[in-house]
């Protein structure tokens, strides 16, 4: 089902996207198109949440236990929005760099300034891509990355080096092997708080 039909006016949409692969020998894609990660503005996560809700009452017909299911999950989501609210509240246009170019949704809803790159977690980039990220930090001069997962230690202790901090906010774009959503975005608030006050 379509989850997304009642907030497509929101939708981002990508200009532009260089072509690169996420490990050796792997398919070459692009991030052209509109932005997917929608579930990291928990406001249209929960615009999502209504969506389903109101496919299992129409497939199954109207059950409590579908409402009140409902009700936990958007004050659980509105409590996660107010967590990420206050992480930013104190940095509003915080410049960012990211790892990845999936937090579009994220920065636009705590009104985050995000470049992103093309870095993958579990390698140690070339030294052109760091010479390139040099010329992106003198444009964008960020203090903090965002990286889908933890990045390589040799990465993250260039970054350090460089007054880089480093901050994990996995945008949970499969199911977690433990926990759920809602687990992966707390821990994304924590990691979030120690860069910020490092």
């Amino acid at each position: 089902m379509e989850t997304t039909a009642a907030v497509t006016d929101r939708f981002i949409e990508l200009e532009s996207s260089s072509i690169h692969s996420h490990a050796p020998g792997a398919a070459e894609h692009g991030h052209a198109g509109t932005a997917f990660t929608t579930w990291l503005d928990p406001e249209m996560a929960g615009a999502q949440a209504r969506a389903i809700h109101g496919a299992l009452v129409a497939t199954y017909g109207a059950n409590p236990a579908y409402d009140e299911g409902l009700e936990r999950l958007e004050a659980d989501l509105a409590a996660l929005d107010a967590e990420f609210t206050a992480v930013f509240a104190t940095a509003p246009g915080l410049l960012l760099l990211a790892s990845h170019p999936v937090y579009q949704y994220f920065a636009r809803r705590y009104d985050l300034r995000v470049e992103s790159l093309l870095w993958e977690p579990g390698e140690d980039p070339s030294e052109e891509a760091w010479a390139e990220f040099a010329r992106v930090v003198e444009k964008h001069p960020a203090k903090m990355m965002l990286w889908e997962g933890p990045p390589h230690p040799e990465t993250a202790r260039r970054l350090e080096s460089l007054g880089i901090r480093v901050a994990v906010v996995e945008p949970c774009a499969t199911a977690p092997e433990t926990g759920d959503y809602l687990t992966v975005m707390r821990a994304n608030v924590a990691s979030l708080k120690a860069a910020l006050t490092r």
